[in-house]
C-alpha cells in the first residue's frame, strides 16, 4: 500500500467488490480525495447509487449532522424495503434521544474506567490465545490470533459457554461477509429473496443470532447477572421505552458481531503492516511504554471498516455537489485516514504520530461503544505477543473479505520462530503483598464427579511463593469471573500447587471455563496466595466439611497431624461419587467420618457441636446452609473457637443501611465522598487510585486495605469477631463507615 497505484477518475467504481478483494480501493480514495471529494457513483442492477465523501473533514461534518444525514434509513450501502427495516433496526439505525437511550444501556459497561478492572482478564485470555498458536511453526494468523482472542472476550462478556464460541466466530463471519460466497448463506423463502440474498439480515445467521440471544434472555431476565445480556434485559432504557423483542434482538447481533469484528481485523492489519516495517515492530516490542500511542496509529493505519452510510433528509449542497433529500451519502472512514491534509505521510506507519484523531471509531454520536475495549485488547494483544516472536513471515498469500464495508482478512498464513513464555510476576503494595503471575498447569486429575484438581507450577521450574494451610489464590478467568481456590496439596512443595474446582450447574462462567477450556499445559494467571482462614495452634481439632468445603481442610489436617494435635473430620457430602479426596482422607483411618447424603442423611450437628469445648476449635467449609447451621449451634462455644470459610456473600446484617461519608486516602491526600449505594471500593478506582479487587462480595479479600480512623460498618464473610472488634483493617468492596469519616492507608 506504500503508495497506492494511481487510479484514473473514470475508473473509480467502489460498488465493484472485486476492487476491495484486489487491496485497490485506496488509490481509488486518493483521487477521489484530490479530484472529486463528494463524487455520485452509479450502483449496477438499477440501484440508486451513492455520494462517496473521502475526506476527513467532510467525513467529521456528515457524521456529527444526524438532523440532515440521517442513520434511521440504513448504515450500509444496500438500499432494503421498508419492512425489512423494520426488522433490521438496531442502535446503529437510530438517531437522537433513541439512539442515546439505547447507547447509554451499556455505555458505563464499556468505560475505560470499568473497562480497567477486567485487564488481568483480558492478558489471561491474550495469553491463552498467544500460547495456544505459538506452538506450531506455521499457523493461520487470523484464525489463531485474531480472530481467537477478541471472540473469547466477547464470549465472556456476553456470559456464553467456551464451546460456543466458535459458533460465534462463524455467525460474525457470516453477517460481515453477507457478500463474500466463502461466508454467506442465502435464506430462501420469498421470491425476491435472490434480490436481497447479500443483505445482513437475510442471513440465516441472524435468525440464529436471534433465537440464541432470546435463549440467554429467558434464562436472565429477573436475575442479578453482571453480563451484558443479563444488563440488557433487566435495565430501563433512560427515555422510559422498553427495549422489544426486536430491540433486543438487534442489539444482542449487533454485540456479536461489532463487538469482535473491528477489532478482529484492526489486529490482522496491524500485524501486516508491523511485518512490512520491521523497524515499527522492533519499536513496539522494546518501548511498551508507548504502546497507547502506538495502538491509535494502528488503528488508523488498519481502519478495519471502509464505511458508514447516511441519507440526506433535505437538499444540500456539498463541494459543488448538490445531494438530493434520499439519496445515500458514504462516509469512507478509510480514506478519511489517509488524508494528506491531515496525516502527513499517510501510508507511512508511524508509531510515534501524536496526536493522532483518526476516525476508525467515527465522529458524531454514533462512535463505536466498544472503542475503549478494542483499544485494551489491541494494546494487551501486542504487549503479549511480540516478546514472544524471534521471527515472524508471511508463508503465503492473504485472502481479503469480499467486502466494501469490511476491511477484513480471511486468511493470512504466517510461519514463526517463537521464544520461550517468561513468566511475569508483580508485587503491588497493599495491606496484604499481592503477587500475581503466570503458571502452567502440569496435570488435571478427577478428585471426584464434577470435581477437577489441578496442578499448577512455574513455566520454567522456579519455586513458588508459600504458603499456609487455609490458604487460597484468584484464578483471572473473566470480568467478575475471578475465582477464588482453596490450596489443598502440600505447603512444604514449593513448586506446584493444587487447588480443586467442583463444576457447578449454575455456572455463569467461572468453574466451566477451568472445567472446558483450561487443559495440561494451559497458561493461567494466578493472584496470591493470601489466607484469611488460617490454621491457629491448638491441642484438639474438629474439622467439618461439606462438598467442596474439604479442599482447604486436606493441609490443615496435615499439619494438625504433623503438630501432634488430636482432630478429627466429618465430612458430609450428596454422594460418594461427589465427594473429592476420599482417596487420600483413608489414610487417616478412624479420624475421618464419612457421611454421603444419599446413604446416611445429614451429620448430625447436634451431637458433633452441642457440648462447647473449652480445648478445641471448629473449622468448617461448604455451602451457606451448613456454615449457617454450625454458627447457629457454636454460638454457645467460647469466642473465638469457630472458624469458617465462605463460598458466597454473607447475608446483610438486618437494619443495615447506607449512608454517605467522607473517605480520607492518606498517602495520596485525597478526600472523597462515598454517596449511599457506592462501594468504597468504586470510588477509589474511580479517583484513579490503584485498588486490587475480585469477588466484589466480600469473600475473598483481594481489596483489603488498613483503616486509619473511622467506624468501620464490617460486611464481609472474612473477619472474625475479634478482627471486626479491632477494626485494623476492612474489605471496600463491601463495608462501609458509621461514623462521618473514615481514613485508610491508600
Amino acid at each position: 500500500m506504500y503508495p497506492p497505484k494511481p487510479v484514473p477518475l473514470e475508473d473509480v467504481d467502489l460498488s465493484n467488490l472485486d476492487v476491495f478483494v484486489r487491496n485497490e480501493a485506496w488509490g481509488m480514495f486518493d483521487t477521489l480525495r484530490r479530484e472529486a471529494p463528494v463524487f455520485w457513483n452509479p450502483e449496477a442492477g438499477g440501484n440508486q447509487g451513492f455520494w462517496s465523501v473521502t475526506r476527513f473533514a467532510d467525513i467529521e461534518q456528515i457524521d456529527k449532522d444526524h438532523e440532515t444525514f440521517t442513520s434511521e434509513r440504513f448504515v450500509n450501502l444496500e438500499e432494503p424495503p421498508a419492512r425489512y427495516m423494520d426488522q433490521r433496526r438496531s442502535m446503529l439505525e437510530t438517531d437522537g434521544p433513541r439512539h442515546q437511550a439505547l447507547r447509554r444501556l451499556l455505555m458505563r459497561d464499556f468505560s475505560a474506567s470499568t473497562l480497567r478492572r477486567y485487564e488481568d482478564f483480558l492478558r489471561g485470555l491474550a495469553r491463552l490465545t498467544v500460547d495456544s498458536a505459538l506452538q506450531h511453526e506455521e499457523f493461520d494468523f487470523v484464525d489463531a490470533v485474531a480472530a481467537d482472542y477478541p471472540i473469547n472476550v466477547l464470549a465472556r462478556l456476553l456470559d456464553v459457554p467456551a464451546e460456543f464460541t466458535p459458533q460465534l466466530v462463524s455467525w460474525g463471519n457470516e453477517i460481515v461477509g453477507a457478500t463474500d460466497p466463502d461466508y454467506a448463506r442465502v435464506l430462501v423463502d420469498s421470491p425476491e429473496s435472490e434480490q436481497y440474498a447479500h443483505l445482513p439480515f437475510r442471513s440465516p445467521a441472524s435468525l440464529e443470532i436471534y433465537e440464541y440471544g432470546r435463549q440467554l434472555a429467558a434464562e436472565r431476565r429477573g436475575g442479578s447477572g453482571d453480563d451484558l445480556v443479563s444488563r440488557l434485559v433487566n435495565r430501563m432504557p433512560e427515555d422510559g421505552v422498553p427495549l422489544t423483542s426486536t430491540d433486543f434482538d438487534n442489539y444482542f447481533l449487533l454485540l456479536v458481531v461489532a463487538g469482535n469484528e473491528t477489532t478482529r481485523q484492526a489486529i490482522s492489519h496491524a500485524m501486516k503492516a508491523l511485518m512490512d516495517q520491521p523497524d515499527q515492530l522492533a519499536f513496539l516490542r522494546d518501548h511498551p511504554d508507548r504502546a497507547a500511542v502506538a495502538v491509535e496509529e494502528l488503528l488508523r493505519f488498519a481502519s478495519p471498516v471502509y464505511h458508514f452510510r447516511r441519507t440526506a433528509t433535505r437538499d444540500v449542497e456539498l463541494h459543488g455537489q448538490r445531494i438530493k433529500a434520499g439519496d445515500k451519502v458514504v462516509m469512507w472512514f478509510a480514506s478519511g485516514n489517509r488524508d494528506e491534509s491531515v496525516f502527513a505521510d499517510p501510508y507511512r506507519l508511524d508509531l510515534t504520530r501524536y496526536p493522532n484523531e483518526h476516525m476508525t471509531f467515527g465522529k458524531g454520536m454514533h462512535g463505536c461503544l466498544g472503542a475503549h475495549l478494542a483499544r485494551l485488547e489491541i494494546r494487551i494483544m501486542f504487549e503479549t505477543l511480540l516478546p514472544r516472536l524471534t521471527s515472524i513471515e508471511q508463508a503465503g498469500d492473504i485472502v481479503r473479505v469480499r467486502s466494501n464495508f469490511v476491511n477484513g482478512i480471511k486468511k493470512f498464513p504466517v510461519r514463526v520462530t517463537a521464544q520461550a513464555r517468561r513468566p511475569v510476576v508483580t508485587e503491588t503494595r497493599t495491606s496484604l503483598r499481592e503477587r500475581e503471575g503466570d503458571l502452567v498447569i502440569k496435570g488435571i486429575d478427577q478428585a471426584a464427579d464434577g470435581v477437577a484438581a489441578l496442578t499448577l507450577a512455574d513455566p520454567d521450574g522456579a519455586a513458588l511463593p508459600p504458603w499456609t494451610p487455609g490458604a487460597h489464590v484468584d484464578l483471572l478467568l473473566g470480568p467478575g469471573l475471578v475465582r477464588q481456590y482453596s490450596l489443598c496439596g502440600s505447603p512444604s512443595d514449593s513448586g506446584t500447587i493444587r487447588v480443586g474446582v467442583l463444576r457447578t450447574p449454575d455456572s455463569r462462567g467461572g468453574s466451566a471455563f477451568v472445567h472446558e477450556r483450561l487443559q495440561p499445559g494451559s497458561t493461567v494467571r494466578v493472584r496470591g496466595p493470601r489466607n484469611h482462614f488460617p490454621l491457629v495452634k491448638s491441642p484438639r481439632y474438629l474439622f467439618i466439611a461439606g462438598g467442596v468445603g474439604i479442599t482447604p481442610l486436606l493441609p490443615m489436617m496435615a499439619e494438625a497431624t504433623a503438630a501432634g494435635a488430636d482432630w478429627t473430620l466429618v465430612y458430609g457430602g450428596r454422594s460418594r461419587a461427589s465427594m473429592a479426596f476420599l482417596g487420600e482422607l483413608a489414610g487417616y483411618g478412624e479420624r475421618v467420618t464419612i457421611v454421603p447424603q444419599d446413604e446416611l442423611g445429614f451429620p448430625d450437628l447436634d451431637a458433633l457441636l452441642g457440648q462447647p469445648r473449652n480445648d478445641t476449635l471448629v473449622y468448617c467449609c461448604g455451602p451457606e446452609g451448613l456454615l449457617a447451621a454450625v454458627e447457629q449451634r457454636c454460638a454457645a462455644w467460647p469466642r473465638g473457637a469457630l472458624h469458617v470459610e465462605r463460598f458466597a456473600a454473607r447475608a446483610a446484617a438486618p437494619g443495615a443501611a447506607d449512608r454517605p461519608f467522607e473517605l480520607v486516602l492518606a498517602r495520596s491526600g485525597r478526600t472523597l465522598t462515598v454517596p449511599a449505594g457506592r462501594s468504597v471500593f468504586d470510588v477509589v478506582q474511580e479517583a484513579g487510585v490503584s485498588v486490587l479487587g475480585s469477588c466484589h462480595e466480600g469473600i475473598c479479600g483481594t481489596c483489603e486495605q488498613i483503616v486509619l480512623g473511622g467506624d468501620v460498618d464490617h460486611r464481609d464473610s472474612i473477619l472474625n469477631a475479634d478482627e471486626r472488634d479491632r477494626s485494623e483493617t476492612m474489605m471496600i468492596c463491601v463495608s462501609r463507615c458509621r461514623s462521618d469519616r473514615l481514613t485508610l492507608d491508600l
